[in-house]
């Protein structure tokens, strides 16, 4: 099991046999690894643990405060991290049991049918799905692109441009991103090319040392995104 985990983190690969995905889960059931679950609604982000697996489904320990959440979720995004690698995947809710005194409180979900493993970005990409209306405009000098947001997280995003923008590995922009009423600018550094059109690019500000911290209103932008995306994946 251990070779076979190690080759699943290279690059980006998305688990879907079920096997793969109980031998994972249950190897990292037994070493109690930490995450967090983000729950629909106001796109909470609460602390959790892998606990156990029972059958098909999943209990998670929530280690933050859960007392003024919902009690009749239906589904959820899991992340957690092992190593310098990233794990997501959303799942529908089956219970949900508040914790008393000091125990944590108890969420069960079904055992998901894909799982992303990921080289580590440090943050959950997040697709940018049908019906979230991001507008994002890119600026180098005199030129300005209007690209298609493909997927983003707090600390970069991947866009589409209609044709090749020539812009080179290390290239310097700025991003402008509308959601709503929300607005953020961002400089940017392009990290990777996927043929001419496709730029992965990553925001060096949202760094301070090695800390991630992003400017509220893009964070805000990213949490409704995310919210579009649950909401989607449980449908």
């Amino acid at each position: 099991m251990k070779a076979r985990t190690k080759s699943m983190w290279k690059g980006s690969n998305v688990l879907v046999n079920q096997e793969d995905i109980t031998s994972l889960l249950s190897e990292h059931c037994s070493a109690l690894l930490p995450g967090m679950v983000i729950l629909p609604g106001l796109g909470t982000v609460i602390p959790a643990r892998l606990a156990r697996l029972m059958g098909d489904l999943l209990v998670l320990d929530l280690l933050g405060d859960t007392k003024g959440q919902p009690r009749f979720l239906t589904s959820c995004v899991v992340s957690y991290y092992v190593g310098s690698c990233s794990t997501v995947f959303i799942t529908r809710v089956e219970s949900f049991i508040l914790g008393v005194d000091e125990q944590p409180s108890k969420l069960t979900v079904k055992m998901p049918g894909a799982i992303t493993l990921a080289e580590t970005r440090q943050s959950v990409r997040v697709p940018v799905v049908e019906g979230v209306d991001l507008d994002v405009v890119a600026r180098q000098q005199d030129k300005t692109w209007r690209p298609r947001p493909l997927d983003i997280s707090l600390s970069g995003i991947r866009l589409e441009f209609a044709d090749d923008p020539g812009l080179a590995i290390g290239a310097r922009l700025l991003v402008e991103l509308a959601l709503e009423e929300q607005r953020a600018s961002l400089q940017a550094e392009v990290r990777r090319r996927v043929g001419t059109t496709i730029l992965g690019l990553f925001f060096p500000g949202v760094w301070e040392g090695d800390e991630l911290n992003p400017p509220q209103r893009y964070a805000n932008i990213v949490t409704r995104i995310e919210r579009h995306w649950i909401k989607k994946g449980g449908m």
